[in-house]
């Protein structure tokens, strides 16, 4: 059986991760939804990448600098499901504040394992 990871992260500003992840989870043990590489849907984005996160086994977010409704609205989706959640966090010497918030409120508060440049975080 394959792990479906949904990999959730701002889009334009991690990049070079998600390629890197999308290459690193395409083997007989691993399957991922990175949503650049999922073609085209006639639902809309936000139906799709939900109930992408409810087919994954994993969810998995990286956070940087800016704040994305998406990947909070897939985090959350996550948590409510019981999904396995694996976070990391992108050194940033200034991030949004409304992503600042969050990470502090809902990620640290949960007291999960978040990882940050090859450490575990707060």
């Amino acid at each position: 059986m394959q792990i479906k990871v949904f990999v959730s992260s701002k889009q334009i500003e991690l990049d070079p991760e998600r390629v890197a992840l999308h290459d690193a989870l395409q083997s007989p043990e691993w399957d991922n939804f990175t949503f650049e590489w999922s073609g085209a849907f006639t639902d809309s984005a936000r139906d799709i990448y939900l109930a992408q996160v409810a087919e994954a086994n994993v969810y998995l977010g990286i956070f940087y600098a800016a704040y994305s409704q998406a990947t909070i609205d897939e985090y959350r989706e996550a948590k409510r499901l019981g999904k396995p959640i694996l976070i990391y966090l992108k050194d940033c010497a200034k991030r949004e504040p409304a992503l600042t918030k969050f990470i502090s409120e809902e990620l640290y508060a949960t007291q999960m394992p978040i990882f940050q440049n090859d450490r575990r975080a707060g």
